[in-house]
């Protein structure tokens, strides 16, 4: 066991150590030289600080800050400096995939425009709002909807079908009038071209006499117009049976024109596509821009050298709001003399919280009890948080009642992986930890999981 003098020591030294970290971290100081850009839009359409700038999908540079500026968003970005970008650069904001998370796309630009320098502003390609887009199809589909319901009463498209269906009959009663006497004036028409044909094929022949192969090609010509002929007369005789079966309900055409309830059946069907329009509408605007971040935690206990793992998964709906569900202490065994005093083995914890300013407040399951915490981020930036947690508030020490208590801080060394120092049950106990934190998000995972497979694809 470390005495009192060496715990404080150490902590000191943390201290020390977190502090040059801040330095380094949290005042945007970058190891390699570049120069500093603003980007105006209308919308950022939830583009966050820190994200990659990238070119032709290489990453080029960071998102630094993202202010308001005359009502446009004034996007402040931090460019390598062996990258050259010009003045005529195209940037706009992309999404990875349907769950959403946004980098800042831009392209190079001409060489003979004005090269970009440190202060420059340029304006940025709006993105199309996702739930705009859904808004302009859904209204489109509500338009539709509106039409459709807007003939009233209860059989009104029944009774519109059979208007419909007595219009088409008087078309073909017409049809058949116009018809009556001509139509054996178009027979007698066409059997008179039959006759001028053969006496046209005679004169071929004679001429053939005359003309050799050009009265032959005169044949064939004739023979044409008498098929033609006879295709014409097919085609009336046909259109005169479609018509009948129309008008006496029969055919796939004829029975939804009759039929009333196929009118009511399709009047309901359009109803339902109306509802599940709504809902769908509903559900696209939820699910757009979930961000999930997969988080790991290795923890040694300095004075009980221990460790001890968690996993758990955090899905923020927007920034400034997150869940997180994790299982703490995985898979170690229960101590046979286990009290209230000793932390709890293969816990769960289950929170909700909310980011407001400099501070994030959570609260709900923390290692299967109660209890609430504070997040304080000193330059409003995530690379080092100071937390502070209480839970267990109804645990009895001896003859006292005590709430487990801790009090620490980490600093992201990259996106990916951050360290922390914690002083544990600091009304009892007073521990000291320190934290190895792993966090990947969904465009990490992707990453991970291609190169998985291309590693298996090799393999083979």
């Amino acid at each position: 066991m470390l005495s009192q003098e060496t715990k404080v020591g150490l902590l000191v030294l943390a201290g020390g150590m977190v502090l040059s970290l801040v330095v380094v971290f949290l005042g945007d100081i970058h190891f390699q030289k570049g120069y500093k850009i603003s980007i105006l839009f209308d919308d950022i359409a939830g583009l966050p600080e820190k994200a990659p700038v990238k070119i032709a999908g290489v990453e080029v540079g960071k998102v630094l800050k993202i202010k308001l500026v005359k009502n446009k968003a004034s996007v402040g970005v931090w460019i390598n400096s062996k990258i050259k970008i010009y003045s005529d650069t195209k940037a706009r904001i992309i999404s990875t995939g349907v769950i959403g998370t946004k980098y800042l796309e831009m392209t190079i630009g001409s060489e003979d425009k004005l090269m970009l320098k440190e202060g420059d502003m340029i304006e940025g390609i709006n993105p199309i709002s996702f739930d705009k887009m859904v808004d302009r199809v859904m209204g489109g589909l509500d338009g539709l909807m509106g039409i459709l319901e807007s003939i009233k009463g209860e059989d009104a498209l029944g009774e519109s079908f059979t208007e419909i269906l007595h219009n088409t009959r008087d078309i073909t009663k017409k049809i058949n009038l116009a018809l009556g006497p001509t139509e054996n004036d178009l027979r007698e028409t066409i059997i008179s071209f039959r006759n001028l044909s053969k006496n046209i094929e005679q004169f071929s022949a004679d001429l053939k006499e005359i003309s050799g192969e050009s009265g032959e090609t005169v044949k064939k010509s004739i023979q044409r117009f008498d098929r033609i002929a006879e295709k014409l007369e097919n085609i009336m005789d046909s259109f005169s049976v479609i018509s009948k079966k129309i008008e006496n309900g029969e055919g796939v055409i004829g029975k939804l024109l009759t039929d009333e309830q196929s009118a009511e059946n399709l009047k309901k069907t359009l109803s339902n596509i109306q509802s599940a329009s709504k809902e769908a509408k509903k559900v696209l605007r939820r699910i757009g821009g979930f961000k999930t971040i997969w988080d790991y935690r290795l923890h040694y206990n300095i004075d009980e050298e221990e460790f001890r793992n968690d996993l758990g998964i955090r899905i923020e709906p927007n920034p400034s709001k997150f869940y997180y569900f994790s299982v703490n202490n995985i898979a170690e065994k229960e101590d046979s003399d286990y009290d209230e005093g000793d932390q709890k083995i293969n816990s769960f914890s289950a929170q909700i919280g909310k980011r407001i300013g400099h501070f994030t407040f959570y609260g709900g399951l923390i290692r299967s009890t109660g209890g609430l915490g504070i997040n304080y981020y000193p330059f409003n930036i995530g690379n080092i948080i100071l937390n502070i947690e209480a839970f267990r508030f109804s645990r009895k020490v001896g003859q006292e009642t005590k709430a487990w208590v801790n009090l620490g801080g980490k600093v992201k060394i990259t996106d990916w992986w951050s360290l922390g120092i914690n002083g544990e049950d600091l009304l009892e106990q007073k521990t000291i930890s320190t934290t190895l934190n792993l966090t990947f998000d969904d465009e990490d995972l992707a990453y991970l999981l291609g190169l998985a497979g291309l590693s298996s694809a090799v393999k083979r």
